[in-house]
């Protein structure tokens, strides 16, 4: 299956399973209004830069060699169970979920840093059994300008790794 028909699929309200995707997947920096939902899917590539995503968006059992969601917003919440991203991930200046819906990550092992830097959670955020191998900044760069924002306490339980490294950089 190729990134032009996983993408008709999403459109299509059609579920991903099992399936090995060795194209590029780039989503258009836009408005979203697919349904992503993928079991049991390697990527070798997912990106959504500036995605603005209008249904819900869902990767169980899933496998990332790379994947890119800065400054992507979960308008309809973000789930992500039982998956490993293998690359660094980029979250920042994204987030905003619905006050309903929430961000939940459960059961995914990150083999490379993840960056939260400047995202904005307005519903709620759950970690629980999570592993961050290289650390996070999700709870670091406090009192500064690039911190996350949570509008609900984030639910964090049996998380392993380092989740408050600074990354923030004054400019000069």
């Amino acid at each position: 299956m190729n990134a032009e028909a996983v993408i008709q699929s999403f459109c299509d309200a059609r579920p991903i399973r099992n399936k090995n995707i060795t194209d590029r997947m780039a989503l258009a920096p836009d408005s979203f209004s697919g349904v992503v939902k993928c079991r049991g899917v390697r990527f070798a590539s997912f990106a959504a830069t500036c995605t603005f995503f209008d249904e819900p968006v869902t990767f169980e059992n899933c496998q990332f060699d790379h994947l890119d969601f800065y400054a992507t917003y979960f308008l309809k919440g973000l789930t992500i169970t039982d998956c490993i991203v293998n690359d660094r991930l980029t979250f920042q200046s994204g987030g905003h979920n619905d006050k309903e819906l929430p961000i939940a990550i459960t059961n995914t092992r990150f083999d490379s840093f993840v960056d939260f830097e400047d995202c904005w959670f307005t519903g709620p955020f759950t970690l629980q059994d999570v592993i961050f191998a290289q650390g996070t900044n999700l709870l670091g760069n406090q009192d500064n300008p690039m911190a996350v924002s949570f509008d609900f306490e984030p639910k964090i339980t049996d998380v392993e790794g380092k989740l408050d490294v600074n990354t923030y950089k004054p400019p000069d």
